[in-house]
């Protein structure tokens, strides 16, 4: 059960995976980028969801939360609608900022560090190239040059499980000499090895459909 899946725009508190977590998923393809409290960028942002995850984590615990910064430019590239800004903005899942300083402030990050970690990266999206990381810079990526700005605090949380119950190809829980082990099926999360070690997005859908099929048939074929 060592093999999880973490999410890393989860609401740090709770660890939720509510809407305005998306805007760190969708983002940074248009051109949010991750921050620490430090005001720095710790991760290309458009790589894989372990590996931006456990980057945060190698922050340190006292560097928690780390934040999805982005403007009003950005959230219509993905889908992303001011509605749903402002409703973000009264939970408290967005932080809002009229300038780069006026954010850093509202999030305790150094403004004169914010500024230029935006700064280089506008800069990085018209050169075409980004020296810190080597994220691939997008054409449908747009600079943050005009304000305001918003913060979306993040830290990961447990997503998914790939670890779990081995069955076979009829659903069924096979024991540790692989045979099946009678009138037990198991489907979904509880159980393991479809994904192997890392699960792709939105697989998890078809596994829960796919063999909650297969157990719910061949279960219903067992005799009472």
């Amino acid at each position: 059960m060592n093999f999880i899946q973490l999410f890393p725009f989860a609401e740090p508190e709770a660890g939720t995976l509510d809407r305005p977590a998306v805007y760190g998923f969708s983002g940074p393809g248009v051109g949010v980028i991750y921050v620490s409290k430090a005001g720095k960028r710790f991760v290309n942002e458009l790589d894989r969801r372990d590996v931006c995850a456990f980057a945060q984590i190698a922050l340190g615990p006292n560097m928690k939360p780390a934040y999805t910064i982005f403007n009003d430019a950005i959230p219509p590239k993905f889908g992303g609608k001011p509605a749903e800004v402002e409703a973000g903005i009264k939970k408290g899942r967005f932080i809002k900022g009229d300038t780069i300083a006026d954010l850093a402030k509202k999030i305790g990050a150094p403004a004169d560090v914010l500024e230029k970690t935006i700064k280089d990266h506008n800069k990085y999206i018209a050169d075409g190239k980004d020296p810190e990381f080597n994220k691939p810079m997008k054409k449908t990526m747009v600079p943050m040059d005009k304000g305001p700005y918003y913060a979306l605090p993040m830290w990961p949380a447990v997503h998914h499980t790939m670890g779990g119950l081995r069955i076979n190809t009829n659903a069924q829980v096979i024991d540790v000499f692989g045979a099946p082990i009678p009138h037990l099926y198991a489907a979904g999360e509880v159980a393991g090895g479809v994904h192997g070690s890392n699960r792709l997005g939105c697989n998890a859908t078809t596994e829960c459909v796919v063999f909650g099929r297969i157990a719910g048939k061949n279960g219903a074929k067992e005799k009472a």
